[in-house]
């Protein structure tokens, strides 16, 4: 049986900063040094920001930053250990994705 996962846009920047926080402090090997770790938690409180849930529980997030008024870009991304290779990076993107095609113009 597939476990569910909830994605959803969060609007408060104390609520992001508190998932972003949860989320690489489970990722010491990827998100190591604590200045730039401090720098992701800081920048998330301003972009948008999905995260995946469990229950209640934030397991992962992927943020957007904006490059130029017609383009974004994805900021950061993390997933619990105890969560990953589950599909749910991909479900992450795919709302990030979504979003950006409303907001921003693509081209070839």
């Amino acid at each position: 049986m597939q476990e569910i996962y909830k994605i959803e846009k969060v609007e408060n920047p104390e609520e992001k900063a508190e998932i972003v926080t949860e989320v690489l402090l489970d990722l010491p090997e990827w998100f190591g040094l604590p200045e730039i770790t401090k720098s992701y938690i800081n920048d998330s409180r301003k972009l948008p920001l999905w995260v995946a849930r469990k229950d209640e529980e934030a397991v992962g997030f992927i943020t957007l930053t904006e490059t130029s008024p017609e383009t974004g870009e994805l900021h950061c991304m993390g997933i619990k250990k105890a969560h990953q290779r589950k599909g749910i990076g991909r479900q992450l993107y795919l709302a990030l994705e979504e979003y950006g095609k409303q907001r921003y113009k693509y081209r070839d």
